[in-house]
């Protein structure tokens, strides 16, 4: 009689491995299969890391915004690409947790996990608690924890959605503030309102030098300054009123690109009040977003160099050399 209900259970988990299980991961997968991430025109975040926040990502055209109710500006068209591309090619490894023991170890409790929301239209195609993220060195493997809203299962999945989706409203903001490197670009015109006004440009040999002054460039300190302000992406933000229009630039920088596309960062000083004063950073590359020019990112300092930078230093007479 033992041996009977022993073979029962046996058979009883081998239907639940092999048909049950199974049929709940096919049916969890083809759900995230057939979402269509060329058509997603929106996507709700409730992050983790702000609760109380929703953060929405709106395609307009070809650029995608990010909004917080409050504040509208240029998405990172970067992450938003990862985020599509990992939905698009997302695939269940394993069902992680059957009920609700299983969210707190797998990040997709409610004050733990990240609620994510797509829509296309008006029409909501799914609607997911992200949680943690896995990630295997030896087969460099990386996995996301998720679980449908309304559904106590846990699944593990392919890819990087649970670092994508782990960020904060400023997290998804742009922080380009032009494009290129310094092998695209023909020219830097810098201006000053209380310095000398400048331009770096590259010759006809690819050599870059100073216009007017290419016997006193120093090569060597334009190519280390092209190397690192290429890649700038300021990460501190300022929302403000103030129409920074009405004031003049302390700082500028004009960047010339190949087929005749250009760039111009601002740096303004504005106070406001006696002890108060805001350092704005904007480029015409992205009007929408305003940047911390004094933050600990410190982009004034790596941006806007003088022009006796660029010059090559007079060797100092040693004692006793004639």
């Amino acid at each position: 009689q033992l041996l009977g209900i022993s073979t029962i259970l046996i058979i009883l988990l081998l239907v639940y491995e092999f048909l049950v299980k199974p049929s709940r991961e096919k049916s969890f997968e083809s759900l995230l299969a057939s979402i269509d991430t060329t058509k997603i025109n929106r996507i709700v975040v409730y992050p983790s890391k702000e609760r109380g926040t929703q953060v929405t990502l709106t395609r307009e055209g070809n650029l995608w915004m990010v909004s917080n109710g409050k504040i509208k500006v240029m998405a990172d068209q970067g992450s938003v690409s990862g985020i599509l591309q990992d939905h698009a090619k997302i695939k269940v490894d394993m069902l992680a947790a059957t009920s609700k023991e299983g969210w707190l170890e797998f990040g997709v409790d409610d004050s733990a996990g990240t609620r994510v929301q797509l829509f296309t239209g008006e029409k909501k195609i799914l609607d997911v608690m992200v949680g943690n993220f896995k990630f295997s060195p030896q087969t460099r493997r990386a996995q996301s924890f998720l679980r449908l809203y309304d559904d106590e299962k846990v699944y593990g999945v392919d890819g990087y959605l649970s670092l994508w989706y782990n960020n904060t409203f400023n997290g998804y903001r742009n922080k380009i503030i032009w494009e290129g490197d310094k092998g695209s670009w023909d020219s830097l015109s810098f201006r000053y309102l209380t310095d000398t006004a400048f331009t770096l440009y590259k010759d006809t040999s690819g050599r870059w030098s100073i216009r007017g002054f290419e016997k006193d460039a120093d090569s060597s300190a334009i190519d280390s300054y092209l190397n690192v302000v290429w890649g700038i992406r300021p990460q501190n933000y300022i929302d403000t009123n103030i129409n920074i229009n009405q004031y003049s630039p302390q700082y500028e920088l004009t960047v010339y690109s190949r087929k005749n596309l250009k760039w111009t960062v601002k740096c303004y000083i504005i106070p406001v009040s006696e002890r108060d004063t805001l350092w704005c950073l904007t480029s015409t590359y992205d009007p929408s977003n305003i940047w911390n020019a004094k933050a600990e990112d410190k982009v004034l300092e790596k941006i806007f160099y003088p022009f006796s930078h660029f010059i090559k230093k007079k060797e100092e007479s040693k004692p006793g050399k004639k």
